[in-house]
């Protein structure tokens, strides 16, 4: 048994001895979970490397971006996030060269969700995503412009949480609206994480429900909320084929403005593509 702390995210800490037995213990535990490493679950890596004084001391007898490639090879690992330090540019645009066609090589420290560090980044080829924290920049209208820029380098996006989390799951609404590849929300257990988890699976209530809506007003009666909800999830082309992406852009509009007010309107334009 493992002496086993609680981190600031709400994790499960237990004392060990290397970073590699802590890649052990998750990729064993998402087999004996019943998953397959990788091709079901993989692991994602928040290295902080501003914070940790001499990384090539941790990493020794190894460089940083070369214990990364040791590792990603050892272990179903997906992304790797702040990995070098915040101003460590040439090192960050050759783990990029090296391990981007591989795995996500996501900017936290390094970009602060700060579109002129973003600008700088691409420009130097420095990682292919981006962790937005709205109250990071401090106005929406900045966090919105750095997202944008983002997407137009097709950069991977996620929306996180911070260190010091309330119960408001602002966040969740967010992603959904932004159409985010991911939201950071910490360990499913303390209440402010789960508040942001609760939040997404009552937004996934909503969407089932107005795919409903659609349905009926199409006159497509013969499917249940599950049954198209399963059928979405397997395979959204299905959809094409009950007619429900064949309403004319004009129409699609007016169902928009119909179930606005469900909040679910980033749906509706992922349907009409």
């Amino acid at each position: 048994k493992l002496s086993t702390n609680v981190g600031d995210e709400g994790g499960f800490a237990p004392r060990l001895n290397t970073n590699e037995e802590a890649m052990e213990l998750i990729t064993n535990a998402i087999i004996k979970s019943g998953y397959k490493p990788r091709e079901d679950v993989s692991i994602g890596l928040d290295v902080a490397a501003s914070f940790i004084p001499n990384l090539e001391a941790v990493t020794y007898p190894l460089s940083p971006i070369s214990y990364y490639q040791k590792i990603s090879n050892s272990y179903p690992i997906y992304l790797i996030e702040d990995g070098l330090g915040e101003d460590d540019w040439n090192d960050w645009t050759k783990l990029t060269q090296i391990l981007g066609e591989k795995l996500k090589i996501i900017g936290d420290d390094l970009y602060t969700t700060n579109p002129r560090r973003l600008h700088k980044g691409i420009s130097q080829k420095c990682a292919n995503g981006i962790i937005i924290k709205p109250d990071q920049i401090g106005t929406l209208t900045e966090t919105f412009k750095t997202i944008r820029t983002a997407k137009e380098a097709n950069y991977t996006v996620i929306i996180s949480h911070r260190s010091g989390e309330t119960e408001d799951d602002f966040i969740a609404d967010f992603a959904v609206g932004i159409g985010a590849d991911f939201i950071k929300s910490g360990a499913p257990g303390p209440k402010e994480r789960m508040a942001k988890y609760e939040r997404l699976a009552s937004i996934a209530m909503l969407i089932t429900f107005s795919m409903a809506i659609v349905l009926v007003n199409l006159g497509n009666l013969d499917l249940t909320l599950f049954e198209l909800s399963r059928k979405y999830h397997q395979n959204p082309t299905e959809l094409v084929n009950l007619g429900v992406v064949s309403l004319p852009r004009p129409l699609w509009l007016v169902v928009k403005l119909l179930v606005s007010w469900l909040g679910i309107t980033a749906l509706l334009d992922l349907i009409c593509l």
